[in-house]
């Protein structure tokens, strides 16, 4: 995985994805732990903790200016504001 387009079709159903920091931290006990991608769109994937889940997060595809792939499984998300202020850092991890 080396850029956007390669990132987009690496996030299939069934990918497990663990955020491993937010912000410089550990996650919030509520959005800790793998999730599940469940529902794939164009512009963005629904996880959830487990397929059957009711309770599934939206997460857009980032810009390609705000994302850093480091490793095939190991990329971290810069949101950043209109003006390119950064306003939140995401580490995750593919775990299959």
């Amino acid at each position: 995985m080396k850029n956007l387009s390669q990132f987009k079709k690496t996030m299939v159903l069934g990918r497990e994805l663990e955020m491993l920091t937010w912000n410089g931290t550990t996650p919030p006990e509520k959005i800790r732990g793998v999730r599940q991608v469940v529902g794939v769109q164009t512009n963005g994937i629904w996880i959830a903790p487990f397929p059957e889940s009711k309770n599934r997060s939206w997460m857009d595809f980032p810009k390609a200016s705000e994302l850093e792939i480091h490793t095939q499984n190991h990329f971290t998300i810069r949101d950043t504001t209109k003006d390119g202020d950064v306003f939140c850092v995401r580490e995750y991890l593919i775990r299959n």
